[in-house]
């Protein structure tokens, strides 16, 4: 087997000798194409099927990789981590030989074979960069069926990755906090304009405000395993187009620190990313998606905090690469620098959040609207049908929310399951989105618990009633059960008792209500567009003043 060089003072130095690498001779299959892209602690090899990427011998504040065993190590984290989300695009890590003088790229399987390990590379299948989602982005290709998915994708990698251990310092308020600080000296000692520095104040005051505040609360989720080994680095650069779907690779290796955190970070790298192209829309059907499967919308209390962090970070990162960038790149980089500051500056500066109340009976087209308004409004949506099902004992089974069975049995359930709506609402609204609860709505006491809400956040509130013709709803029914792929399990009986029983909206909810007829395109599209405009209005204007 290959056998690595020991570390000593004078490392073996691929820097020089680099060139040899790029001759078709030095790869053990077919290559079609011979390029070398450089980052500041990388060099990637591209070879027309495959791509290798080889570690620097670096040594900065953020990562150590001065010795051949700490390059080697990096190698295999970065191939460990990474197979977790993109198992087609990490294949092995290989080591680079020296073979009659010349360097050659070895491969995972030594067995048998003789030589000394110079180096070593990770391993992967190229891919073309315009599939980035940053490029995607740009050229307008990113619809929000790949954002939806995306999301669920993030959530499944979230709930099957590792958890931080109690004795771990991964997660700790007093961590993150001096990691929020560590953005501000180098953006400090890069900006010369008097309204960026200001500016730079006053996200440094913001940023330890919110640390005050929200300290118990960072603590708590991590006691609540939301503090997990998560990708890190999940910006829109990271994330690749690949057989249809996005993907995201290249999860963050060096620093454990800045991989074992709140899902929430995570989320919010992406989050900011989608802002920064004003893609509000993009960015909230991808949370919503990943909220609607793992119900963690207690995070979204977090996601300015986190949000401003990571714009922070991708601003610090350009202005560390200035001094040493080309004019046009130095150039490049003061653009996104700017930017992420001007993301920073919206997110911290947001207007207030508008509360929407789907209503309507069982096949009336809540869901299916709502689904659009995500996009229109810029909003997280939370499902009833979704909720009551969550293992934490939100409703005990489908037939306790449904407004059938035991009369006093049903209604604590039904009780139950809107405390919970009402919970993810309020972190919602906490987080500065627009919320969108769907459930029916048909009570007008539950109503009240959310006109409660609005009044405590000083938010606009919406009624969007969906109504359909008897036959209309029926048949919708039938197709339902035959598909069998809708959370909502209620059924014909459920449909008569909620016409049976549903509680009229009085002539001051029917004031802030828009009323949809979903059994027509012409009044579904005019619709949407009219709550677009209740919910987008002047600030401040009252949403319960303005008649429909």
């Amino acid at each position: 087997m290959y056998a690595p060089l020991q570390d000593n003072p004078r490392p073996f130095a691929l820097g020089p000798r680099l060139a040899e690498l790029l001759q078709p001779a030095a790869f053990l299959h077919p290559v079609t194409q011979l390029q070398v892209r450089e980052t500041p602690i990388s060099w990637v090899l591209l070879t027309g099927a495959y791509a290798y990427k080889i570690k620097k011998p670096v040594q900065f504040d953020f990562i150590d990789a001065s010795t051949l065993n700490r390059r080697h190590f990096l190698c295999e984290e970065e191939l460990r981590l990474n197979r977790r989300i993109a198992p087609d695009l990490y294949l092995d890590v290989v080591p680079i030989l020296e073979q009659h003088g010349h360097l050659r790229m070895g491969t995972a399987d030594t067995a048998g074979t003789a030589g000394t390990a110079l180096e070593y590379a990770v391993r992967m299948r190229e891919f073309d960069t315009a599939g980035e989602l940053d490029h995607q982005l740009d050229q307008g290709r990113v619809t929000c069926d790949d954002m939806a998915a995306l999301g669920r994708r993030i959530a499944e990698q979230h709930r099957t990755a590792a958890v931080a251990g109690a004795g771990d310092e991964f997660g700790r308020p007093e961590l993150i906090r001096a990691q929020l600080q560590e953005n501000f000296g180098p953006l400090r000692g890069r900006l010369t304009d008097a309204q960026d520095l200001r500016l730079l104040e006053r996200l440094e005051r913001w940023s330890a405000e919110s640390m005050d505040t929200l300290a118990n609360l960072l603590a708590r989720r991590r006691q609540s395993a939301r503090v997990r080994e998560c990708h890190g680095d999940l910006h829109a650069g990271n994330i690749v187009r690949w057989h249809g779907h996005f993907l995201p690779f290249d999860c963050l290796e060096f620093d454990p620190r800045l991989r074992w955190i709140d899902v929430i970070s995570d989320v919010a790298f992406l989050f900011m990313d989608l802002t920064t192209h004003a893609r509000t829309d993009l960015s909230c059907v991808f949370l919503s998606a990943y909220l609607e499967d793992n119900g963690d919308y207690e995070g979204l209390r977090l996601l300015p905090l986190y949000a401003v962090y990571r714009a922070l970070v991708r601003a610090k990162v350009d202005a560390l690469g200035i001094a040493t960038a080309s004019p046009d790149s130095a150039q490049a980089r003061w653009a996104r620098l700017r930017a992420r500051l001007n993301t920073a500056a919206q997110l911290i500066s947001a207007r207030t959040p508008a509360l929407l109340l789907m209503h309507g009976v069982t096949a009336s087209g809540k869901s299916w609207i709502s689904d659009r308004l995500i996009a229109a409004l810029g909003a997280v949506r939370m499902r009833s049908d979704l909720e009551r099902r969550r293992p934490d004992g939100t409703a005990r089974t489908a037939q306790d929310s449904l407004d059938v069975g035991d009369g006093a049995y049903t209604a604590v359930a039904r009780q139950r399951t809107y405390l919970r709506l009402l919970d993810c609402a309020d972190s919602t609204l906490a987080g500065g989105c627009n919320a969108i609860v769907d459930a029916t709505f048909l009570d007008r006491a539950d109503r009240q618990l959310f006109e409660a809400l609005a009044q405590r956040r000083g938010c606009r509130m919406l009624i969007v009633s969906c109504i359909a013709a008897r036959p209309t709803l029926e048949a919708r029914l039938a197709l339902r059960s035959r598909r069998a792929d809708d959370p909502s399990e209620a059924t014909h009986a459920v449909l008569d008792m909620q016409l049976k029983t549903a509680e009229p909206l009085s002539d001051e909810e029917q004031a802030r209500t828009v009323v949809i007829d979903t059994g027509s395109a012409d009044t579904i599209n005019a619709g949407i567009r009219n709550v677009q405009a209740r919910v987008q209005g002047p600030t401040g204007e009252n949403i319960a003043s303005v008649s429909t």
